[in-house]
């Protein structure tokens, strides 16, 4: 089947999907579920698609090392996610008991947290939008490749449930494959200094 026939067959059943959630089963969609659906096409999803193009044009080395660090080590993101999202959740519990800097500097790691998600999840919508182009028989730019994933990724996170549950694995993987994007760097860093010593 065609790339496009079928992102319109999703774009589609994502519409139908939040009137079916309100009416609730055994009963016709409502027209306020309806209208929720179309807010979220036209509203919710442009906006994120927008906010992580933006990102990716602003912010082009940090989004393609996260993308490296997909491609090499696309097992390991998701679980550094995990440990990087539990560490930073320790910290802010307890640096949320203290006052003081403590407020601020549990506001930084939030932030850091936040950030390391909006730089990792264009890496993995240009990938997988890239791979669905090219099954398409198209050979697309970074920006349409991005742009194409992102808008398939989100869409499918409206849906419920599974939807929901994908988004939490996409954040996750993002957050992890900035991480090690970060610990590369710094590994690269350090070999490459002056004081690091010779290998054997």
């Amino acid at each position: 089947m065609h790339v496009l026939t079928l992102t319109r067959r999703v774009l589609l059943l994502m519409l139908a999907l939040p009137a079916a959630a309100m009416a609730g089963p055994g009963t016709s969609p409502r027209p306020e579920g309806v209208v929720a659906g179309i807010l979220l096409l036209l509203v919710a999803l442009p906006s994120l698609v927008m906010l992580e193009l933006l990102v990716l044009a602003l912010l082009p080395g940090p989004v393609a090392a996260a993308r490296r660090a997909l491609v090499q080590r696309s097992g390991v993101c998701f679980l550094a996610g995990v440990i990087t999202l539990l560490l930073g959740g320790a910290l802010l519990a307890v640096l949320a008991d203290r006052g003081g800097g403590g407020g601020l500097l549990a506001v930084l790691i939030a932030a850091a947290l936040l950030l390391g998600i909006v730089l990792g999840l264009p890496a993995i919508g240009a990938l997988v939008g890239h791979t669905l182009l090219e099954l398409g028989g198209r050979t697309p730019s970074r920006l349409t490749a991005a742009t194409w994933g992102l808008a398939i990724l989100f869409g499918a996170s409206l849906f419920p449930v599974l939807g929901w549950a994908l988004f939490v694995f996409l954040c996750l993987t993002a957050l992890g494959a900035v991480t090690l994007a970060l610990l590369g760097r710094r590994e690269r860093l350090d070999s490459s200094s002056p004081n690091a010593e010779p290998e054997p």
